[in-house]
């Protein structure tokens, strides 16, 4: 008989006597029986996700962020019914507990109560605010005076502070910030809020916008090569050599190097007796301190048959630099380009210098959560080199960026830019005198500092960069 009654047995999906319910559709212990008006039992959950349900003990009983089960938080100062959750301060204090600073009149009353995105400061009644890479906190003291960003086109000279939209020049705080170890000093301006739509930045400095609340990037931001007209620490590009000729068929080159920063830029082209330029090596740090965009393409030695010699020293600009900050968020559903630009060709009667293409610049991004929309793309890619034909146009995807055609006899095509998954590419030596092409530009940075390290991706998102990701710092 007892082996009979103890094989018709079987436990109560609705019963946690042992703490545990096993049923998805019954979630939660009821311990105390506060919700169900029966103790250790597992009830189902239909709530509003955050809303604050009821006490057990020191314990808050809240929905989770699905509104499908409760949570328990741990309450430092007692849970109150009357206070709706976590008693949070004493009569006449302000303190910063369970992630929120809140103050109390002399009631003890709850009259303020501000969420901590990032948590609270270990030794002051305070919330802990980000710490922007670059040393760039200072300047969201501007913020509460400075206007909101919200115009369907802006354009921004990084090297005078100038911001126009259709309708004129805007008043937007704006200051150079050191840079110690880069190429140019930062410059930064300062928004209460912004969404950005179709934003064009040039000039010589990195571009850094800070705003006080969320920031939206709805549409295309480009930050035109010409941070570096000339090279910089850590750029090594060698020198392409060119003939330069009194008869208009008598020039010819080794190809120019590509620009280097994340990757090495490829190789110009060799032909008999006139090397090609070696690619600019892997430089810069991935953690984008100092904000710096890429190299530009390696300088040429030319000699003529007279023999004159010389240097010319134009080169291919790296791509640009560019950092958003926000202490909310960022959300980033449309273009932001740093791209290394294609070389270009030098032609003339008895002249043919093709230049190497540029390395991809960097993009910094820091907010307590980031977003990366459907119509995401952030490019970084490498500049294409240069040939005798035409280069094609760029593009906002991930693919790599075509160098220029050859489509004569005597020459050579120009490497393809760098792309997140293929190097830069070099060009092809020629074994007979003629022109050769130069090499592409390698590819740049995205760095994504967040609260968690992580961020958000929608799946047809494009990161054309080599993409390292961090913990924003606080203070």
């Amino acid at each position: 008989m007892a082996a009979l009654v103890s094989g018709c047995t079987k436990p109560n999906p609705k019963s946690c006597r042992d703490g545990t319910c096993t049923d998805p559709a019954l979630p939660f212990c009821d311990v105390d029986g506060a919700l169900s008006g029966e103790p250790e039992t597992c009830i189902a959950v239909s709530c509003t996700p955050g809303e604050f349900t009821a006490c057990r003990g020191d314990l808050a009983i809240t929905c989770n962020g699905a509104g499908t089960d409760y949570d328990l938080l741990q309450c430092e100062r007692g849970c109150d019914e009357t206070v709706g959750g976590c008693r949070m301060c004493t009569p006449n204090e302000t303190v910063c507990s369970n992630g929120r600073v809140s103050t109390c009149d002399a009631n003890g009353n709850l009259t303020e109560s501000v969420d901590c995105a990032l948590g609270c400061f270990e030794s002051e009644p305070r919330c802990r605010v980000i710490d922007p890479s670059n040393d760039l906190h200072q300047y969201f003291a501007l913020a509460e005076d400075a206007p909101e960003l919200d115009y369907p086109i802006l354009t921004i000279d990084t090297d005078s502070g100038k911001v126009s939209s259709t309708d004129g020049i805007i008043d937007v705080p704006s200051r150079l910030a050191p840079n110690p170890g880069g190429p140019q000093q930062i410059r930064v301006l300062i928004t209460k809020k912004a969404t950005l739509h179709h934003v064009t930045a040039y000039g010589s400095r990195p571009l850094a916008i800070l705003s006080k609340a969320e920031l939206v990037i709805a549409g295309p931001i480009r930050v035109q090569a010409g941070q570096a007209a000339r090279p910089f620490s850590g750029c090594d590009a060698g020198y392409g050599n060119a003939f330069i000729s009194s008869h208009s068929d008598g020039a010819r080159s080794g190809g120019g190097a590509g620009g280097g920063h994340a990757t090495a830029g490829g190789d110009g082209g060799d032909i008999p007796n006139q090397p090609g330029g070696r690619g600019g090596t892997a430089n810069g740090s991935a953690a984008l301190v100092p904000l710096r965009g890429g190299c530009p393409s390696g300088d040429f030695h030319w000699t003529d048959d007279d023999l004159h010699s010389g240097t010319d020293t134009e080169v291919t600009p790296g791509g640009g630099a560019i950092q958003l900050v926000s202490p909310d968020a960022i959300r980033v559903n449309g273009v932001i380009d740093v791209r290394g630009l294609n070389g270009y060709f030098e032609a003339a009667p008895g002249v043919a210098i093709p230049h190497g293409g540029s390395a991809g610049g960097g993009i910094l991004l820091e907010a307590p959560w980031i977003t990366l929309g459907p119509n995401a793309a952030l490019i970084a890619k490498g500049g294409g080199g240069a040939a005798g034909g035409p280069t094609p146009p760029h593009d906002d995807t991930g693919a790599p960026q075509p160098g220029g055609v050859c489509k004569a006899s005597g020459c050579s095509s120009g490497g393809a830019g760098a792309s997140a998954t293929t190097p830069a590419e070099s060009a092809m030596d020629l074994t007979v005198s003629g022109v050769a092409g130069g090499g592409g530009g390698g590819l740049g940075f995205v760095r994504i500092n967040t609260a968690t390290g992580g961020y958000e991706k929608h799946s047809s998102a494009i990161e054309a960069a080599m993409v390292t990701t961090g913990n924003i710092a606080t203070r």
